[in-house]
């Protein structure tokens, strides 16, 4: 094990990456990390976003951007902008930056900063997790997951400490439903989420295919049907590992080129890159470092429905969306998310004359739609979704509801008519039987009286 660990050291360290350059690209805003939360009352997606020419936390802004609802927008101050991320429970928008953890209160208009509560001394470099759910019915428990002294962390919702496991932290964690993910290195760590913020231990599986080099760079996300995604950047692969296979057999999304057709080109370097996000079913790639001719790092996006619920034999994966980006170092992608009707796409942007971010929102309803019933993204068509049941049903054809409906009809008439000749027959029973009680009365009257005889008898005496 220590000899693959030092042959797993030795090749990471011999790969020759290029780095993301925010200043090659004269547009003057990073929009570095996104996060959504559709139960929260707004439904609001946040986009974090600093000025490329400053590296000044002062330039932090949070934008709160909704399809119909004017955008709203956050300043936040810290010393320095060191892996600034975002995530949201259905009421609070956590930010980590530079070591220091905050929260927002988000259950009004524009979201507030709580002055009371603030945790610093995390890692530098720490990924943010939120735990939202209902362990217990009708109580709702929210838990941030961060890595301090390099260890798995977590805080409640007030950010009081809940627990520092003495398990290793790692460069990616996400949260599914059952499970929270951990990558590290060539592996991800599974546990077992509960009541409480309590982490128990699961399982770990393997990344990375016998070409690949990047596993300790490439991002990874866990859905909230648990299905966990990892990045292989430099082959152009997603592995996925699915909890119908207690995620120990991957199954792979193909021709995913994050750095575009060209073997030739230098590997972008992946590491911190939030380009890889999910809704419902759909999973969203940002190829940010895509290129093609003389546009380099022009980015692009991939957009893919995952039939995990209804199918997961070949054409599992089915490609919804594709686009690449038009600017050179414009890194599209960067950072990724979206809903049931909206791709949000990071990397480098301009602010317009109304303070909103340019390009960062694109309409895929389009696209979306046919997988979608209201915000509920989870199935293949003819299926409906149990949000109880968190499962995939067939859903059934007009056709066979016509026949249903008929052949309810004819039985409800069927049961009436039984009940009908039923009924009758009783009744009739009763008549019968009450006809045959008065003849036996009348015929009782009708018997002769018993005539006694006027003579006396005198049994047994000899006169």
């Amino acid at each position: 094990m220590f000899i693959l660990f030092l042959l797993y050291i030795i090749a990471a360290s011999a790969v020759n990456l290029e780095q993301v350059d925010w200043k090659k690209d004269p547009q003057s805003e990073v929009v570095y990390s996104m996060t959504h939360d559709e139960e929260s009352e707004y439904k609001y997606t946040y986009v974090l976003h600093y000025t490329a020419s400053s590296s000044s936390g002062n330039a932090l802004k949070i934008d709160c951007l909704h399809p119909s609802i004017s955008t709203t927008s956050i300043s936040v101050s810290s010393s320095a902008v060191s892996r600034p991320t975002i995530a949201a429970s259905s009421k609070k928008l956590f930010f980590l930056n530079n070591k220091n953890l905050e929260i927002f209160d988000i259950t009004k208009a524009t979201p507030v900063l709580d002055n009371t509560v603030s945790v610093s001394g995390i890692d530098e470099y720490s990924p943010l997790a939120v735990i939202d759910r209902e362990f217990i019915a009708g109580k709702r428990e929210v838990y941030a997951v961060v890595c301090k002294n390099g260890h798995l962390t977590v805080y409640n919702e007030t950010l009081q400490l809940v627990k520092e496991y003495d398990k290793a932290c790692g460069k990616y964690v996400s949260v599914g439903y059952d499970y929270l993910a951990v990558k590290n290195t060539s592996m991800v760590e599974l546990y077992s989420i509960s009541t409480g913020g309590v982490l128990t231990y699961y399982k770990w599986f393997s990344i990375g295919d016998n070409k690949t080099q990047l596993y300790d760079y490439d991002p990874m996300v866990m859905s909230q049907h648990d299905v966990v995604y990892n990045v292989l950047s430099d082959v152009g692969r997603i592995q996925v590992n699915s909890p119908s296979s207690s995620f120990s057999s991957p199954d792979y999304i193909e021709n995913v080129k994050v750095n575009g057709n060209s073997s030739s080109i230098t590997p972008i370097n992946t590491l911190y890159a939030p380009m890889i996000s999910t809704y419902g079913s759909f999973v969203a790639i940002g190829l940010f470092g895509y290129s093609e001719g003389s546009k380099e790092r022009v980015g692009g996006v991939k957009i893919f429905f995952d039939k995990y619920l209804t199918s997961t034999g070949s054409g599992r994966f089915a490609l919804v969306y594709n686009s690449t980006g038009s600017t050179t170092y414009g890194y599209a992608g960067y950072s990724i998310q979206m809903n049931n009707k909206v791709l949000y796409l990071g990397g480098k942007s301009e602010l317009q004359t109304n303070g909103a971010l340019k390009g960062v929102s694109i309409d895929i309803s389009n696209y979306t739609s046919k997988y979608c019933i209201g915000v509920n993204c989870e199935c293949d068509v003819g299926y409906f979704y149990s949000t109880y049941m968190r499962q995939c049903y067939p859903q059934v054809g007009q056709s066979t509801a016509i026949i249903v409906t008929v052949c309810c009809f004819l039985l409800f008439f069927i049961i009436i008519a039984i009940i009908g000749v039923l009924l009758a027959y009783y009744m009739k029973s009763k008549e019968q039987k009450k006809d045959s009680d008065d003849e036996n009365y009348q015929h009782d009257e009708e018997v002769e009286p018993i005539v006694e005889d006027d003579e006396p008898h005198l049994d047994g005496f000899n006169a």
